[in-house]
């Protein structure tokens, strides 16, 4: 009659071996696939970040004009930051519309007039952040004069003469990812302003 033999030492420390390897494979698969679906998410959120604001920001800067107290409708043109005024909400008073980049996240400023006679007054603007991760050194804002139908043409030097805007491209380029492994995502506009484009130079 035979005997039920237990394991051996050398049969659990195998055995050991083998589970810890396999629960170890299973942890960086895991990982793996976390960190690839947090990437994509990451990525899709800011894409989806960048598509709203250029809905927004497209309409805006088409519709500019002269502000309600007589300024010209583009206050502010360098490759960061564009100050100007528009009625975006279609209640016939222009409001001032800031849009800048500081430390990679890209801003929206609103400025509603206010008293009699109307001031704006940029204590009271109201800011939203937009995009995140804006790649720094990529000119955001670049202007053209009239006569330009394509942004393959040369931009205008800065610093810019405001009155010779007429239209304006737009480039949100962000990095989800590191220095050693970007994940670029961006979007690109380019808007020809509807009140000026028809002003010689």
């Amino acid at each position: 009659m035979s005997k039920n033999r237990g394991f051996t030492l050398l049969e659990l420390v195998i055995a050991m071996g083998i589970f810890i390897g396999v629960a170890f494979f299973i942890v960086v698969l895991s990982r793996r696939v976390f960190d690839t679906t947090l990437e994509f998410s990451s990525s899709l959120t800011t894409q989806q970040q960048i598509q709203q604001t250029l809905q927004v920001m497209v309409p805006e800067i088409r519709s500019m004009a002269q502000s309600n107290t007589g300024g010209y409708p583009v206050e502010e043109a360098s490759t960061s930051t564009l100050i100007f005024y528009s009625d975006i909400d279609f209640d016939g008073v222009f409001e001032r519309i800031r849009y800048s980049l500081s430390d990679g996240v890209f801003i929206r400023g609103v400025v509603e007039p206010t008293g009699n006679p109307l001031v704006y007054s940029t204590s009271t603007e109201v800011t939203r952040e937009l995009v995140y991760n804006i790649i720094e050194g990529v000119d955001v804002f670049s202007y053209y004069s009239s006569g330009v139908t394509s942004t393959e043409e040369l931009p205008l030097i800065h610093p810019v003469d405001i009155q010779l805007i007429r239209m304006i491209r737009v480039d949100l380029i962000a990095n989800q990812g590191s220095i050693t492994n970007p994940s670029i995502v961006g979007g690109q506009e380019q808007v020809t302003i509807r009140n000026l484009r028809y002003i010689d130079n």
